[in-house]
């Protein structure tokens, strides 16, 4: 069974990471991931629990925040 989601169009949820080889955020922040976001139900991204409440409100902004962190 394929199972297809899109970040911009499915509905977004978050769930919190296995605590077992947690990665680093992207957002800048230098803390462990500790929530996933997913989209119909198949997970997009990892990240702290503030950007990834942030991608579940607007990816588009979420990714663009990111960027401008990062510099």
């Amino acid at each position: 069974m394929l199972i297809v989601a899109n970040a911009m169009t499915d509905p977004r949820t978050m769930r919190p990471v296995q605590p077992r080889s947690r990665r680093r955020c992207h957002c800048g922040c230098k803390r462990r991931a500790t929530h996933t976001g997913c989209a119909n139900g198949v997970a997009m991204m990892t990240g702290c629990e503030l950007s990834v409440r942030r991608w579940v409100k607007n990816p588009r902004e979420a990714i663009a925040a990111s960027y401008r962190n990062r510099k």
